[in-house]
């Protein structure tokens, strides 16, 4: 969620809740509501208990879930450095075929940006195998163990694939991975009650009855942003994106064009 549309929110709580609060105030006021203040304080201080756990339990799993999603990528893309950085220990001999390997690693970059994320951003992605991570163990099954930089060098990039395969099923997982639409509508519904609560409460000043309904639904509008952002972590404030992928993209190029 961009930060402009944040603040166009901001406003409209502002001035909704002013409109909200001027009509109920004049027509939904009856005489003994200050006697009823107790009853009210009991009522939304269980209530306000109960929402404030369930909101702790829903942030807590979706930040989680985001860590572990930004933490999936981080080691994606550091995998794929170890298979560039790796191929520096081949001997001259095999240049073309090296060359091959950094060729096919990087469309299979090109197919995560162009192709995979798109998928993800709209949680229609599918672990299942890719041609192009296929092209990447043909050109490594073709490298050749000619000395023993070469040997430990192809047992590490062989693991390190193996490790790789891990990550992309890792990150497909969890970008298609949210907080369940039941919870969300019962988080909603629990903030409008605990709103429209606030919005009756007798307060006799009108300028302080604003500032406790604007305060409280701002942070119940930021909570569910948030909670919008974790939900599409590719897109809004909260926000992973395929910088790093575009950064080993074009060092890899750039190794290719220099030999």
């Amino acid at each position: 969620m961009k930060r402009f549309t944040i603040f166009v929110q901001l406003v409209i709580n502002l001035v909704v809740g002013i409109i909200i609060t001027l009509l109920i105030r004049n027509y939904m006021f009856y005489q003994n509501i200050e006697i009823d203040l107790g009853a009210w304080s009991v009522f939304y201080t269980v209530y306000g208990v109960l929402y404030a756990i369930i909101v702790g339990f829903i942030l807590i799993g979706a930040l989680g879930k985001f860590d572990q999603l930004k933490m999936t990528v981080d080691s994606e893309i550091n995998e794929m450095q170890n298979v560039r950085d790796f191929l520096i220990y081949f001997s001259e001999n095999q240049k073309k075929t090296i060359n091959d390997v950094r060729n096919v690693l990087s469309k299979y970059i090109d197919s995560i940006i162009e192709v995979e994320w798109e998928e993800m951003i709209k949680k229609e992605s599918i672990p299942e195998f890719s041609k192009e991570f296929g092209a990447i163990i043909q050109a490594v099954s073709n490298l050749k163990s000619e000395d023993e930089n070469d040997s430990i060098a192809l047992t590490s990039i062989i693991n390190t694939l193996s490790r790789l395969t891990e990550c992309r099923t890792k990150r497909i997982y969890l970008s298609n991975e949210e907080v369940p639409p039941p919870i969300m509508k019962l988080l909603i519904f629990m903030s409008v009650v605990l709103t429209v609560g606030f919005i009756v409460l007798g307060v006799e000043n009108f300028w302080i009855h604003i500032f406790m309904i604007w305060s409280l639904s701002t942070t119940v509008q930021l909570i569910i942003n948030l909670l919008t952002d974790l939900n599409n972590p590719f897109k809004g404030v909260w926000l992973i994106d395929n910088s790093h992928y575009l950064g080993i993209k074009n060092s890899i190029d750039e190794i290719i064009s220099a030999g």
